[in-house]
């Protein structure tokens, strides 16, 4: 967990990798999972093997991107509506712009910049997808992904859901649609698209701290996953060695 502060409140932070990860059944909630799904810039772009030629005309070449922050709120009622939803989400918002001395929306989103920076990344589509070019045309889908962490504090959350969202990793999707050749173009079908990560860039130490943070975490997990699974392994060896028959 990290100390954050926004505005003139400090929150505690925690990193949740999934939905399924946040608390009091907001993880199953469907309005909170498509909220969630949504924290993401996403991208389609084309290269066409006929015609030598893109679309857009000239593709990006990098992106610069704040934190986001969602104030999901399911309100008391036991199966709320996405009226209830909304309504009680934005008294939570109002609550916490207040308490955090914000005038208004745009005065917090100054603040994430203020304290979190922009993150960039770079890339050069043209170059992944040039052994390509001359013989497919492709679907290029870019997707800017995000690291969620939960907000809490003791007294002015009640039970909403207050998630802070830094820009994370770069997703570039190449998928062949179809083979230029002598006689015109021949479908393709390619149930995956090939994938290239990119890491982002942090906006400042913070950031760059509180996702470290986590991927240490993560690795921490892995490590203690594979000596379980080690354990395991030779667990399933010694039973074998033991139930030889006599003689053997």
């Amino acid at each position: 967990m990290t100390k954050v502060q926004i505005g003139t409140t400090t929150f505690t932070a925690t990193h949740k990798r999934d939905v399924t990860e946040l608390p009091q059944g907001y993880g199953r909630d469907p309005g909170m999972v498509q909220q969630w799904n949504r924290i993401r810039q996403r991208n389609t772009l084309h290269w066409d093997c006929a015609t030598q030629s893109r679309r857009p005309d000239v593709y990006p070449k990098g992106l610069t991107a704040p934190a986001h922050l969602l104030v999901y709120d399911m309100g008391p009622n036991i199966l709320p509506s996405a009226a209830d939803v909304a309504a009680a989400s934005a008294q939570a918002g109002k609550a916490l712009m207040a308490e955090a001395g914000f005038a208004d929306a745009r005065a917090l989103d100054d603040a994430l910049v203020a304290g979190f920076g922009l993150a960039e990344v770079k890339f050069d589509i043209d170059a992944i997808i040039a052994p390509l070019k001359p013989d497919f045309r492709l679907r290029i889908v870019i997707e800017l992904r995000y690291m969620h962490f939960l907000l809490t504090h003791p007294k002015i959350l009640g039970h909403a859901v207050v998630l802070l969202s830094l820009p994370d990793m770069f997703h570039i999707g190449v998928r062949r649609v179809a083979r230029c050749t002598e006689d015109g173009l021949r479908q393709e079908v390619q149930l995956q698209d090939d994938v290239t990560l990119v890491p982002v860039r942090a906006g400042n130490t913070l950031g760059w701290k509180m996702r470290t943070k986590a991927r240490e975490q993560m690795r921490k997990d892995l490590a203690d996953r594979i000596a379980q699974a080690k354990a395991e392994r030779e667990a399933l060896q010694a039973q074998i060695e033991a139930s030889k028959p006599r003689g053997d």
